[in-house]
C-alpha cells in the first residue's frame, strides 16, 4: 500500500498539461485571474486570501506557469508573459528578504532583453542592505555608541526642550551621522524604484502584460521576515507594471503582525499592504478524496476499497459541516487508510464509526474522549457532529449517520433507563406534525433548526430497527487505533 500520495504541488515545466492533476477543477479561475492581473498597468499588490491545505500552492504554480505560456492579448501571437514564483518559507532564514526578492529577480530574469535591467537592479540593491538599520529619531540616537548614558540623558533633555547647547559635542556629530545616512537611504531607495520602473516598463514593452511576482507560504515565515517582506515590497516594488500577488492565509498572518507589533488592529494593519483580496472557489471534496483514496494503490477487494461507499456518506456532510481543508482530508484518509490495512473497517457500522471518530478527534478532543468512554450525551455527540446543519439537502446527506448515531443510543441497551427515556422523547417528534409543544430541552440544538420533515424520516428509520445492534462494542477497538497515530 503506498500511504502518502505524490505531492502535487510541484510542477513539471516540461508537461505540456500543466492542469492534469487539476481535481478542484480551478484552471479556469487560473484564466480569470491572469485577466484581472493583465489589466493591471499602476502598482498593485493583490492577495490571495486561502487557508492552511486548500491547495493554494498547486495553483500558484500552475497559474504562474500559465501566465508565461498565455498569448498575446492584441493579435494572439505566443508572447507569454514574464512570472515569478517565490515561496517565501525557504528564504526565511536570511536577514532581509530584500535579498530574496532580488534574487528571484535576478535568477528568473537574467540573460536575453532584460539583462541590462536586471544587473542594475542586482547592482543598486546591497547598498541598501547595510543601511535599513537607520532609523530617525530619539530611538536611533540613544543607539549610536558615543557617549553611553551621558548622550542618552542629553538626547532625551533636547526632546523636551530644556537642554539648549549644554549636550555634548558629541551629540551634534552623532545626529548629524544619522541624517546623512538617512539622505544616502532616500537615494537607494530611490534609484532602485527607478531601476525597478525601467524593468517593468520593458516587460510591459514586450509581452503586453506586467511582471507578475508571486509570493507564496509568507505565513509560514517567522513573523519577523514575513511583515518586513510585506513592507519591502510596499515601499520599495511599488512601481508600475509590476503586480505582486501574496498565496497567504490572513488570519496566520495577523497572529504575525501582533506577534510583532503587540496588540495592534491586524486587519487594518494588512490592508494597507493588500489592494486587492481575491479567494479560491470550494473545491469538490468527494472527487479530491477519491484521488487519495485511488493514490494508495489498493485492491480492488481491500476492505477500504469496498467500504469507500460507506465512508463518503459519512465522511463528505461532516467535511463541509467542519470546512475540513483539503491537508486535513488527506490526514484523515492517511489514518482510515492504516485502520483499514488492519481490516478494523470490515464491515459498514464500523466503517461509519472511522469518519466520525476521526472528525470529532481533529475538531472536537473534549467530546472525542467522553465517546471512546461511554460518557458523552447524545444531544451533545450530535452537536458536536452536526450543529451548523440548518440546510434542508446538507440535512438530507447527514441523515444517514444521525440515524445511526440515534440507533446506537436507543437500540444497544434496550433496557437501559437512559436510553428509554431518549426513546420515547425521539419518538414524540416521529408521532406530531411540527415541533410544537415539544419539550426540546434535553434533545440536540441541531433538531431545532433541522427540517422537520426530514428530521422525522431520519428519526423513524433509527426507531423502527429491530432488536440492538451493539455497535459501541467497536468503539474502543476503533478508537485504540486511532489514538496509535497523531496527525503531524
Amino acid at each position: 500500500m503506498v500511504l502518502k500520495p505524490q505531492d502535487k504541488s510541484f510542477l513539471d515545466i516540461a508537461s505540456q498539461d500543466i492542469w492534469q492533476d487539476d481535481i478542484l477543477q480551478r484552471k479556469e479561475t487560473a484564466w480569470s485571474f491572469i485577466k484581472i492581473i493583465g489589466c493591471c498597468q499602476e502598482a498593485i499588490t493583490m492577495c490571495l486570501n486561502a487557508g492552511w491545505g486548500t491547495g493554494k500552492t498547486f495553483f500558484l504554480t500552475r497559474l504562474c506557469e500559465q501566465y508565461r505560456r498565455a498569448k498575446d492579448p492584441v493579435d494572439g501571437k505566443e508572447v507569454g508573459g514574464r512570472a515569478i514564483y517565490f515561496n517565501a518559507w525557504e528564504d526565511d532564514d536570511l536577514d532581509d528578504p530584500l535579498i530574496a526578492i532580488v534574487g528571484q529577480i535576478w535568477h528568473n530574469l537574467k540573460g536575453g532583453t532584460l539583462e541590462e535591467c536586471v544587473a542594475s537592479i542586482t547592482s543598486c540593491a546591497p547598498k541598501l542592505l547595510g543601511k535599513f538599520a537607520v532609523k530617525l529619531g530619539l530611538g536611533m540616537l540613544k543607539s549610536v555608541p558615543v557617549a553611553g548614558e551621558a548622550l542618552k540623558d542629553a538626547v532625551e533633555k533636547a526632546v523636551e526642550g530644556i537642554a539648549g547647547d549644554a549636550g555634548p559635542k558629541d551629540l551634534f556629530s552623532a545626529t548629524e551621522n544619522v541624517f546623512t545616512q538617512y539622505d544616502e537611504l532616500t537615494e537607494s531607495k530611490l534609484e532602485l524604484k527607478k531601476r525597478l520602473e525601467e524593468l517593468g516598463e520593458k516587460v510591459y514593452m514586450e509581452t503586453k502584460r506586467p511582471l507578475l511576482f508571486v509570493i507564496d507560504e509568507l505565513d509560514r515565515c517567522r513573523p519577523s521576515f514575513a511583515i518586513e517582506t510585506l513592507e519591502r515590497v510596499k515601499h520599495l516594488f511599488g512601481v508600475p507594471h509590476i503586480v505582486f500577488l501574496f498565496g497567504v492565509d490572513c488570519e496566520q498572518l495577523k497572529k504575525s503582525v501582533c506577534s510583532v507589533y503587540g496588540d495592534v488592529d491586524a486587519e487594518n494593519y494588512l490592508n494597507r499592504f493588500f489592494d486587492v483580496e481575491m479567494s479560491l472557489p470550494q473545491g469538490n471534496n468527494e472527487q479530491f478524496f477519491r484521488m487519495l483514496h485511488s493514490s494508495h494503490e489498493l485492491p480492488d477487494k481491500s476492505s477500504y476499497t469496498c467500504q469507500l461507499p460507506y465512508l463518503l456518506e459519512t465522511l463528505m456532510p461532516l467535511s463541509e459541516v467542519h470546512s475540513l481543508s483539503l491537508r486535513e482530508l488527506e490526514k484523515i484518509d492517511r489514518t482510515m487508510a492504516l485502520i483499514a490495512a488492519t481490516n478494523l473497517a470490515a464491515d459498514a457500522e464500523k466503517t461509519v464509526l472511522l469518519p466520525v471518530l476521526a472528525v470529532l478527534k481533529m475538531r472536537n478532543q473534549e467530546v472525542y474522549e467522553k465517546v471512546i468512554k461511554d460518557e458523552c450525551e447524545y444531544a451533545e455527540l450530535i452537536d458536536a457532529l452536526y450543529c451548523k446543519v440548518h440546510q434542508d439537502d446538507l440535512f438530507r446527506r447527514c441523515a444517514s449517520t444521525i440515524s445511526t448515531i440515534t440507533t446506537w443510543y436507543t437500540q444497544d441497551s434496550p433496557n437501559d433507563a437512559p436510553s428509554a427515556t431518549l426513546r420515547e422523547s425521539l419518538l414524540r417528534i416521529v408521532n406530531t406534525e411540527s415541533f410544537e409543544g415539544l419539550d426540546m430541552s434535553t434533545l440536540p440544538e441541531t433538531f431545532q433548526n433541522a427540517p422537520f420533515s426530514q428530521l422525522k424520516n431520519c428519526l423513524t428509520l433509527a426507531l423502527s430497527a429491530h432488536g440492538y445492534r451493539q455497535v459501541k462494542k467497536s468503539l474502543p477497538i476503533v478508537a485504540n487505533a486511532l489514538n496509535c497515530i497523531r496527525y503531524g
